[in-house]
């Protein structure tokens, strides 16, 4: 009898040795961009599942024998799944959602006079340990692979830039915008001189190399102020005239222009509208 209860005994742990071995799960992907969606597959090994209970480690569970679960955040999550009540397998730090990249950019024109050259700047990646890859197409046919990108575009006109960046996970963004080459410097048209700290001054930034002449005129014709300068960021008017006297509210026409030789469009103009 001893030896019947002893056999018995060894048996049904060799035989619940043997489901554990043959019960397990795998997920279709362990490393993806965020969002992202996970198929989980329970394999059973001819083991009869009369329960099962998943826990993914984002705060779902499932009772589903093969679900497929979204992981909306970026991080490492462990999984652990209980079937029968009583075989727990866990996998821990099994999912890994990585932080896509981010193909945002800025630019702005170089302000070089008769010139059409634009700097690109990228955006700050969201990891630093990732190796990201840039591919910048421009409309003009050109492109380039650095994170940022000066480009002199052939002519006056409206082009499109896309930068597309990819990381060593797969994972990839991309981003298109339209940039206006123009011979003209950029002129504020609205000014509002009331010590708010927004739009005091009117501010035209140029390439620092060439001397520019700013005129400022009244409605009826008359000239109300003048001004010299070559700064980068030159702050030319708080809408007051020559002699210092702060003007009223009105619509004001100006002039600007390059008194350097050799400048192919030396002069511009247009409105300015002064607010108080």
């Amino acid at each position: 009898m001893r030896y019947f209860i002893t056999a018995t005994f060894i048996f049904f742990l060799t035989g619940w040795f043997n489901i554990e071995a043959q019960v397990d799960f795998f997920a279709g992907k362990t490393v993806s961009c965020g969002p992202a969606d996970i198929s989980f597959n329970l394999v059973t090994g001819g083991t009869t599942i009369n329960k099962v209970r998943w826990d993914f480690g984002n705060g779902r569970t499932s009772t589903l024998q093969n679900p497929t679960v979204s992981y909306p955040d970026p991080g490492i999550y462990t999984v652990k799944v209980t079937v029968n009540d009583t075989l727990v397998i866990t996998k821990t730090d099994l999912i890994k959602i990585v932080t896509p990249p981010v193909a945002s950019f800025i630019f702005r024109d170089s302000m070089a006079v008769d010139s059409f050259i634009f700097i690109f700047t990228s955006a700050k990646q969201p990891i630093d340990s990732l190796t990201y890859t840039y591919h910048w197409q421009l409309s003009d046919t050109s492109s380039a692979a650095t994170a940022n990108l000066i480009h002199t575009f052939p002519r006056e006109g409206t082009y499109l830039v896309n930068l597309k960046v990819s990381d060593n996970m797969g994972c990839a963004d991309s981003l298109t915008q339209s940039v206006v080459a123009s011979r003209a410097l950029v002129v504020p048209n609205v000014i509002t001189p009331n010590n708010d700290g927004i739009n005091d001054v009117l501010i035209i930034q140029t390439d620092g190399k060439h001397h520019y002449v700013f005129r400022v005129y009244s409605s009826s014709g008359i000239l109300v102020f003048e001004a010299n300068g070559s700064a980068i960021l030159w702050k030319v008017w708080e809408g007051q005239t020559s002699s210092g006297v702060f003007l009223n509210s009105g619509v004001f026409y100006y002039t600007l222009e390059c008194t350097d030789p050799g400048v192919v469009i030396k002069r511009q103009s247009g409105f300015i509208y002064l607010f108080k």
